[in-house]
């Protein structure tokens, strides 16, 4: 068992572009300008160990306050029995009170009201309890995102949107519970996402836990879960955002829109910076072939959120994209760069496509499925090719040996899927001719 540096008198220090505070109590960083909302970062029964220091780091940089309680006053756990103590102590003062003290304290600090949370394992225990609480001493919560965790309850009085990570093979999470989990919640008539990643288990996202970290699986459940956030807790600009003052203010006058290029610029490379973008296009589908033309910008992070941000909303909002399917079957898919392909693949899946286009989209994905070794492009192909391919004998015959060999890929979650949608089309009867 270790401990960390005494902080108790500590002052802030300055980031890239924000600060962060230590103290014997938590551990909090923030952005340089107004933020958006309070994030709360709950730990694991290890203590508050760098991987969660970094999460909250990452969160500034994104435009949250992120605050993470030390539950354990300073102790950091190296095994299960150390882990095991600290959790069972006795203390003055319960935890999620000191939660609640330290997100409370953070709301004040940077006049933020709204508040939303990612829990790890037991930090993922009280973040389910604290989303489901009506005390008028517990903040309401809008976001909820788990690792590996759920809990009972009843949530009809909960304001929360939930999103879960759960491994493939853990002990500490059973079927049953998550079964129960999601009943619960959708009968509070609560949005909910689940999110399963194929052979990893406990812990798989803590880069500190060599024997369960799942570097792939970690970064998708990290984009998943920035995307969440940015869904259900307000910007900056939102009514909401921000505690409303007493006295009125005038109108601001509004400025001129931004290019989407100056919005999808910049920041944090595992930020993707493109919902304003996607809200402008629903908002105004002439806006969609500016947004396209940034698949073809010369910065590839503009690339790769132009491309999240076209799939997203060919995928809410197909006739807004359909346009531009030519242009996507033959433009966008020369771009080589497996961030753009990955999404080209979901969206030969989800737009409306003729016969020509069809067979176009069919014979690109087959290329990237073919030629590709980044394991989301596969993953994405795998799924895409599969779902012709179940409606079409044709497609399934060559089909089969690449998803044979692909079931012996080095990556887990490449491996599983082509395993289970082998034998999935392979099961398939074979219609008379």
């Amino acid at each position: 068992m270790s401990r960390t540096p005494d902080h108790d008198a500590a002052p802030a220090r300055r980031r890239g572009d924000g600060t962060v505070t230590r103290t014997e109590t938590g551990y909090l960083a923030s952005p340089t300008g107004a933020p958006r909302a309070v994030v709360a970062v709950l730990h694991a029964w290890w203590g508050l160990t760098p991987v969660i220091t970094g999460v909250c780091d990452d969160l500034a940089d994104l435009g949250y306050v992120a605050v993470a309680p030390d539950l354990y006053r300073g102790a950091v756990a190296t095994t299960a029995a150390e882990a095991a103590e600290l959790r069972a102590r006795k203390r003055s003062t319960p935890m999620w009170r000191q939660i609640v003290s330290e997100i409370e304290r953070a709301r004040s600090q940077f006049d933020v009201a709204a508040v939303g949370q990612i829990g790890f394992s037991m930090g993922g225990h009280w973040a389910l309890w604290l989303a489901k609480q009506s005390r008028p001493e517990i903040p309401p919560i809008t976001a909820t995102s788990v690792f590996y965790a759920t809990r009972a309850g009843d949530f009809t009085a909960s304001r929360s949107a939930f999103q879960f990570h759960l491994a493939d093979t853990d002990p500490f999470v059973t079927e049953a519970g998550v079964a129960r989990q999601v009943r619960q919640l959708r009968a509070a008539g609560r949005h909910v996402e689940l999110h399963r990643y194929p052979h990893t288990g406990h812990w798989f996202f803590e880069h500190d836990r060599l024997d369960a970290y799942d570097p792939d699986a970690a970064s998708l459940a990290w984009r998943r879960t920035v995307d969440f956030l940015d869904r259900h807790l307000p910007h900056p600009t939102h009514p909401t955002a921000r505690r409303a003052k007493a006295q009125s203010k005038p109108r601001p006058v509004t400025p001129p829109a931004r290019s989407f290029k100056d919005t999808l610029t910049g920041g944090p490379k595992r930020e993707l910076r493109n919902s304003a973008v996607i809200d402008a296009v629903l908002a105004d589908p002439d806006r969609v072939d500016e947004l396209f033309a940034c698949v073809f910008d010369e910065d590839a992070y503009i690339r790769m959120r132009a491309a999240d941000a076209l799939e997203k909303i060919g995928r809410a909002q197909p006739p807004i994209v359909a346009p531009l399917t030519d242009r996507i079957l033959t433009d966008m898919a020369l771009v080589d760069q497996p961030s753009v392909q990955w999404h080209v693949a979901q969206l030969v899946s989800t737009l409306p496509l003729n016969n020509r286009q069809r067979q176009r989209g069919i014979t690109l994905v087959q290329q990237y499925l073919d030629t590709s070794d980044d394991w989301i492009v596969l993953t994405q192909s795998m799924h895409t090719i599969a779902s012709f391919a179940e409606h079409d004998e044709s497609l399934r015959h060559p089909l089969l040996p690449r998803l044979a060999e692909l079931s012996h890929d080095p990556r887990p979650s490449v491996a599983r899927l082509a395993s289970k949608l082998h034998g999935q089309l392979e099961a398939m009867p074979i219609r008379p001719s």
